[in-house]
């Protein structure tokens, strides 16, 4: 079409006469009404690869030798020839575009939209989001030790020696403590780069109006604090939050995959059936949650058959068939969960209530109510718009009920939608936006619209969404409209284009090695994508009020944060 060739003819002019982008300014941009005018993603694993003993996920956020080959190197020595010692991208199934091993510098192959295990947050990608408006990012710690003693079975090879989720945990925040000196060292000398790690709301807004990226860190792992399958005590859960707190640790989910000491985790796909019964000796034990507006069922899947053929395990024969029509998890938080949760708020960190059950989700919003405690729900599905189909099981108890993110509205809390798109048919077209394309920007755009509409509080204030990416965690991101089968796609990104709203940014199309990255083509490839990818969500029709939530976000965050520290809410802690 014509707006494609036009686009394709002013990214050669700008490829050739521009650099990759101009920073606009580098102070904090603050507005009366609404704070510093930035997004946040608070739900990011930049560092998954020191996680699954090494031998998931691919490519390192930067090399201490500043060498991006290094760095993103091709994947062979983990994943194969042709990613064929991959499991996790044979369990996913095949993908467009994963052709080669990629890495630098052509990156055929990865990173893709597509690909679930390869580096997607090397530092350089995330200086060009941070250019196009990103404020604050949450870095979560993440890791699966049934995951790694399958890798490390199946390859006959270690990376690390233990596959310890919170051995794990450890070696990611101290890689980002080391990115942070990094980044310093380039830009200056301590404390001048612009990655800046937070542990207090007050360093949070200084770090917010200097413009400088804050950075929170955070947990997310099945066997959090070891307590998976140790008789863990109160006293062994303030010894080891006390460690963590000290790390710089701030946003904590109490559980992941699998159930644990604390809570029962979300149920939304078999293989987790699998993985708790590895984890725990034990399969989950569901109720009927139908009553509740759930539909997903344990029942027979591809998936199953891989399973079977990479473990040996018959996930459908030998796990329990449960009764009910819609299969949520029966446990909910622990005595121990409900104790953690209120040593956390004690210690004032930031709940995160994801990949809880929904009997833990709602036990933990009690608390929180009773507590008047913001909590957040940073990567959401939501179950209003998952569509329920005879091939697609969706609506699962991992997705957040209307109620529940009322509940988070009016604790003063956030929430974010998940980066991970999904067919139009497994999506309910909820806004202005029509949904004509898989895994697009416009399926997205109708769970954020949604999340805004619910987020409006009765005031004229505007209401904060922030969005979850997800980059490193084994999930699809967004698909480039013009790569499709439909051929009645429209508005292509054009090159150069500015940054959003206030920041005076010009980018080009993002050149890394050999590749030179198109987002109409490419999707949201990895996180320097993401200047490209807010264009287009305003190429399809999100006007700058649409917006106004998202890049609120990061200043909600920080406001949250300066609640939760505030004098007299909480109790004094001895």
């Amino acid at each position: 079409m014509k707006t494609c060739l036009l686009s394709t003819v002013l990214s050669l002019i700008a490829a050739v006469s521009m650099p990759a982008c101009v920073k606009g300014p580098s102070s904090g941009l603050r507005t009366a009404s609404t704070g510093v005018f930035g997004y946040a993603d608070v739900h990011n694993h930049q560092f998954a690869y020191l996680g699954f003993g090494g031998l998931a996920v691919v490519g390192t956020a930067f090399s201490p030798d500043d060498s991006i080959a290094t760095s993103l190197a091709p994947d062979t020595p983990v994943h194969g020839l042709w990613h064929l010692g991959d499991p996790i991208s044979l369990f996913d199934g095949p993908r467009p575009g994963m052709i080669g091993n990629g890495g630098y510098p052509d990156f055929q192959g990865w990173p893709n939209w597509s690909s679930i295990d390869h580096q997607q947050v090397y530092y350089e990608w995330l200086k060009r989001a941070y250019d196009g408006g990103l404020r604050l990012l949450s870095v979560l710690a993440v890791s699966n030790t049934v995951l790694c003693e399958l890798l490390q079975e199946k390859k006959g090879q270690k990376v690390f020696p233990s596959c310890s989720d919170m051995e794990a945990v450890d070696r990611q925040i101290q890689a980002a403590v080391d990115l942070e000196a990094y980044i310093d060292k380039k830009d200056g000398g301590a404390g001048k780069g612009w990655y800046r790690i937070a542990r207090s709301s007050r360093e949070a807004r200084s770090i917010l109006n200097e413009g400088k990226l804050v950075v929170v860190l955070g947990i997310e792992v099945s066997d959090l604090f070891d307590c998976m399958n140790q008789n863990c005590t109160e006293a062994d859960v303030d010894r080891k939050l006390h460690a963590y707190h000290e790390k710089g640790v701030r946003q904590v989910l109490a559980v992941h995959e699998f159930n644990n000491a604390f809570s029962g985790a979300a149920i939304f796909l078999n293989a987790l059936n699998f993985g708790n019964f590895k984890a725990t000796k034990k399969y989950f034990e569901a109720e009927d949650c139908s009553g509740d507006g759930f539909s997903y069922k344990f029942k027979p899947t591809l998936g199953d058959m891989f399973l079977k053929f990479y473990t040996g395990t018959d996930i459908w024969n030998d796990a329990p068939h449960y009764p009910g029509r819609a299969d949520c998890n029966r446990l909910g938080l622990t005595p121990l969960g409900k104790y953690l949760i209120g040593r956390m708020m004690d210690k004032h960190m930031i709940v995160d209530v994801d990949h809880m059950s929904n009997k833990a989700t709602n036990e933990t919003l009690t608390i929180a109510e009773e507590r008047r405690y913001p909590v957040i729900s940073s990567h959401s599905t939501f179950l209003a718009t998952a569509r329920k189909t005879k091939k697609d099981n969706q609506q699962s108890e991992f997705h957040k009920t209307d109620a529940q993110l009322k509940r988070i509205r009016d604790l003063g809390g956030l929430i974010a939608p998940i980066l991970q798109t999904f067919k139009r048919k497994q999506t309910v077209q909820s806004s202005k936006i029509k949904l004509d394309c898989d895994y697009c920007s416009k399926e997205w755009a109708q769970r954020y619209l949604h999340a805004v509409e619910l987020m409006k509080d009765g005031t004229n204030q505007v209401p904060a969404v922030a969005l979850g990416s997800d980059f490193n965690g084994m999930i699809h991101h967004v698909s480039p409209r013009f790569f499709q089968a439909q051929s009645n796609q429209k508005n292509p990104v054009i090159y150069p284009f500015k940054g959003h709203g206030e920041y005076n940014v010009l980018f080009t199309q993002d050149k890394t090695g050999d590749r030179l990255w198109d987002f109409n083509t490419d999707g949201l490839a990895h996180a320097g994508m993401m200047p490209d990818f807010i264009q287009d969500l305003t190429n399809i029709g999100l006007t700058d009020s649409d917006l106004a939530p998202l890049f609120h976000s990061a200043e909600a965050y920080v406001q949250m944060w300066e609640k939760i520290d505030s004098k007299g809410m909480l109790r004094v802690e001895q």
